[in-house]
């Protein structure tokens, strides 16, 4: 789920050459829902204005396929995901990855144009994980599941983080971090489902490491090929760093799951506050000095999260430097998809001065 570091992993996957699957799983998800409500709005984000017998429809024709026959059919459901697999260059012998996909760990309410919320449901999320777990059986596809979990106060703190707004903040729901564990838990107990935890890969001397992305389903090969040195650039603990009485009464509601997943809160003092707070400043300076060199491996640690005051400020004069804006802007292109909308520091600080001018006079 988001907050739990799952870009991270990604990133490392799409290093190794493993792609992200997505469109061929938003179909299953699609088909499932359209033998439940097939007039009903589809809660998948992209597809929400449609029915969910229309996004089945529409998901087949981006990926050029054909459409399927009866979609209460698992013979047609699963010929049809087989075609969209192939679509997107899913073939026999490569290896794909699904990760970071809230529909298979939690609640999602998604908003439509006009103002209605279409919930994506837990019921959801089995139904839909059990079809793409038929559906790979019958195709003889070999499914290997892991969980990346994280401190629960710290996703919460992590979520946070990604949003300026004080009413986006007050809109993330604490129950869907407790479903997310709820059913990582489950699954660990029914089928011994391999859960490792987003801190102990920060923290990890290189051969615990290796082991760590192995139960993650990294290759050996894959492994040998990794800049592991990027995964500490990662910020573990987050909780202690914040105000005792806002983390107080998270650590309070997620007791039950911090014990089952082997979390504790133990009392910062001043000098462990400043070594986190320390930790803290470098990773995120690392991470984007590396950008800033043209490596673009610390894509997440770089754009996930609000940068600090200090980061700011060193993001703003280190534009001043040619090279460096250079290969920032060409970042943002190439990685985001957009332009680059920061101006160096000079810059920013005269359109400030001459706006207090304009003010003034």
């Amino acid at each position: 789920m988001g907050g739990c570091g799952t870009h991270l992993v990604l990133e490392m996957f799409e290093r190794v050459g493993v792609s992200k699957l997505v469109r061929p799983v938003l179909l299953l998800q699609a088909i499932h829902l359209a033998r439940h409500a097939p007039s009903a709005p589809c809660p998948l984000i992209g597809y929400v204005e449609m029915s969910a017998r229309d996004a089945v429809a529409a998901l087949c024709r981006e990926m050029a396929i054909a459409p399927i026959g009866d979609v209460n059919s698992d013979d047609a459901a699963f010929d049809t995901f087989a075609k969209a697999l192939a679509a997107e260059g899913a073939n026999a012998g490569s290896r794909q990855v699904i990760g970071h996909h809230y529909y298979f760990s939690h609640t999602f309410p998604v908003e439509t144009a006009d103002g209605r919320v279409v919930v994506w449901t837990t019921a959801d999320r089995d139904a839909a994980q059990d079809l793409l777990e038929r559906a790979s059986t019958a195709l003889g596809i070999e499914l290997r599941q892991a969980a990346l979990v994280r401190n629960p106060v710290d996703i919460y703190l992590s979520q946070q983080e990604r949003y300026a707004d004080q009413s986006q903040r007050a809109e993330i729901d604490p129950r869907t971090i407790e479903e997310f564990f709820g059913h990582v838990g489950a699954m660990r107990t029914a089928s011994g489902l391999p859960v490792v935890r987003y801190e102990d890969i920060c923290a990890a001397s290189e051969p615990r490491l290796r082991e760590l992305l192995r139960a993650l389903h990294f290759t050996t090969e894959d492994i040998a090929g990794l800049d592991l040195s990027v995964i500490h650039l990662g910020g573990i603990d987050k909780w202690a760093l914040a105000p005792r009485a806002t983390i107080e009464p998270l650590i309070r509601r997620f007791d039950a799951i911090s014990t089952a997943f082997g979390y504790t809160f133990p009392k910062a003092g001043a000098l462990r506050r400043a070594r986190k707070r320390w930790h803290s400043y470098r990773s995120e300076f690392r991470a984007m000095n590396a950008i800033f060199r043209g490596d673009f491996s610390a894509d997440a640690a770089f754009s996930r999260h609000r940068r600090s005051l200090p980061a700011r400020a060193w993001f703003r004069l280190m534009l001043c430097i040619p090279s460096r804006r250079r290969n920032m802007t060409r970042f943002y292109r190439e990685r985001k998809n957009s332009g680059f909308p920061a101006r160096p520091l000079f810059i920013a600080i005269g359109d400030v001065v001459r706006s207090a001018l304009h003010r003034s006079s």
